[in-house]
């Protein structure tokens, strides 16, 4: 099948460049000057991701929120996820970027494990807090990345505090 009528003459990382030039060319200036350029980086990311150019009204960034992340990245710390999705859509060549040891194997999402699910039917709560709760310790120095468990982050957060 030709597909040269319906997609772009470019490769996957020319689609990526493109899109990034639309964000940066669609996003108002009043918007991007909220943002400093490392956080600028990781905001269009996420416009990206969810094609969604109103999540700029409500992102904040705490101050040095990306240069913990980056220097954690360096580091090596595991990275939890409490979404196949989210673990499915990380690259995992841009992480070898930071630190040799990550893989798609080192990336604990363990939503469906069967443990997990078993805890969970026991306790009565959602699989996502239970994988949190069973894998307390795991986030001593852990990157956590929530896509769609608003109690599993408020776990996350009072386990931190």
């Amino acid at each position: 099948m030709d597909f040269s009528n319906i997609l772009w003459n470019l490769d996957g990382s020319g689609i990526e460049q493109e899109s990034f030039r639309r964000i940066d060319a669609e996003t108002p200036p009043e918007k991007r000057a909220k943002f400093s350029e490392k956080e600028w980086h990781v905001a269009r990311r996420l416009v990206h991701t969810g094609a969604d150019f109103s999540l700029l009204d409500v992102l904040e960034f705490s101050p040095g929120a990306v240069e913990s992340g980056l220097a954690a990245l360096h580091r090596g710390c595991p990275i939890y996820s409490d979404s196949n999705m989210i673990r499915s859509g990380l690259s995992v060549p841009k992480l070898q970027k930071f630190h040799a040891s990550y893989t798609r194997d080192s990336i604990l999402c363990p939503i469906a494990d069967e443990e997990v699910v078993r805890y969970a039917r026991e306790q009565g709560v959602t699989r996502a807090l239970a994988a949190v709760e069973i894998h307390r310790e795991y986030f001593d120095d852990a990157i956590f990345l929530c896509g769609n468990s608003p109690l599993a982050l408020a776990w996350v957060v009072r386990l931190i505090a």
